[in-house]
């Protein structure tokens, strides 16, 4: 028996950081370094160097970005995310649990067909939504905090919270694709002792 992985998209597979990082080096004062965005608040890093009014300027004009047609599609792929993936589709009944971007028409679209491209994913496992708490599950992978503890509270399944520090609230951080590998192990060595038990 396969565990059920749900697994995020952007921020885990897709550096949709980076493309947003362009956009607002393009209209700083000073560039953001990728070292310097420890979460999700990335405008945060900004109020240094201007006011509120022009923090707001360079937000819309990366919403603006995110919802122009081939964004979506023009995202990086991360370095060993292919091969991570291709390992744990052999390992897991994998789905793909993403949130599509508000107001961007071809979103939805341009990432099935992204997903299918560089990791050979059907779109009928993609699962397109913001409420990720609701999809069931053995696993989740995201890298946004609030997501996996709102999985978890809703699920019996492990939230794995990537690439970011768990900030003491109990939930399991990994930061590679082999610490995913021995999560799901070790899933399978369990639920074979609860067979025999």
């Amino acid at each position: 028996m396969k565990p059920v992985l749900l697994l995020d998209v952007d921020g885990v597979l897709a550096d949709f950081l980076g493309a947003w990082l362009r956009v607002i080096n393009e209209h700083s004062a000073e560039p953001i370094l990728r070292a310097a965005v420890s979460d999700w608040h990335v405008f945060d890093e900004l109020t240094q160097w201007h006011a509120p009014e022009k923090i707001d300027e360079i937000r819309d004009l990366c919403h603006e970005e995110a919802k122009r047609p081939g964004f979506c599609s023009g995202l990086a792929v991360y370095e060993g995310a292919k091969e991570g993936v291709a390992r744990l589709i052999e390992e897991t009944d994998l789905y793909v649990v993403t949130s599509p971007f508000r107001g961007a028409r071809t979103w939805t679209h341009e990432r099935e067909e992204w997903l299918a491209a560089h990791f050979g994913i059907d779109p009928t496992r993609v699962i397109h939504t913001s409420a990720k708490h609701r999809v069931r599950g053995d696993f989740l992978i995201d890298d946004k905090l609030s997501n996996v503890s709102a999985w978890e509270e809703e699920n019996d399944g492990l939230g794995l919270l990537w690439r970011t520090p768990s900030l003491g609230t109990g939930l399991i951080s990994v930061h590679d694709w082999d610490e995913v590998d021995a999560h799901v192990a070790e899933w399978k060595v369990e639920q074979a002792r609860r067979k025999v038990g």
